[in-house]
């Protein structure tokens, strides 16, 4: 779907336009505040795209809109995708995984001992903490005290 902004309008993969019908706003339970623009084509019953562009039982497209949540999803995609971002994802993905097998095979960490969210969060941040102490303990005794994050191979 290809969106005109100055006619406030979508063009369906076979070129109808898909006009903009009504705009609804609810405040979820967190107190955040949601505005979804519908746009819809009342001409959609023997398009030869129909299968590929809906499976609406009615008939004809129905496009939702979030805008706010739109620019949401173009900052992280563009943050993700920068020098930085990639950096970062390469990093995270060396040294996560461990972490966990280090709680579960060396400290032997398997469930909870205790309730409730906030028993929880605070037994996690002493495992988190020892572990941290720990891993700066080890990397101070052997001079390793340098960048944490690897950086990037160049590309060939």
């Amino acid at each position: 779907m290809k969106y005109n902004a100055k006619k406030d309008e979508y063009t369906c993969p076979d070129g109808r336009k898909l006009k903009f019908k009504r705009e609804i706003t609810k405040t979820t339970e967190n107190g955040y505040t949601v505005s979804t623009r519908y746009y819809s084509n009342d001409k959609c019953g023997r398009c030869p795209h129909r299968n590929k562009c809906h499976k609406s039982k009615a008939g004809y497209r129905t496009v939702r809109v979030d805008q706010v949540l739109n620019e949401h999803r173009s900052k992280v995609l563009e943050s993700l995708t920068s020098d930085e971002g990639v950096l970062l994802r390469v990093n995270r993905s060396i040294q996560v995984e461990g972490v966990f097998g280090i709680l579960k095979e060396d400290y032997g960490f398997r469930r909870f001992l205790t309730r409730g969210k906030k028993n929880i969060e605070t037994q996690f941040f002493l495992l988190a903490f020892a572990f941290n102490i720990e891993k700066l303990c080890n990397r101070r005794k052997k001079g390793r005290l340098g960048p944490d994050l690897f950086p990037l191979k160049a590309l060939a």
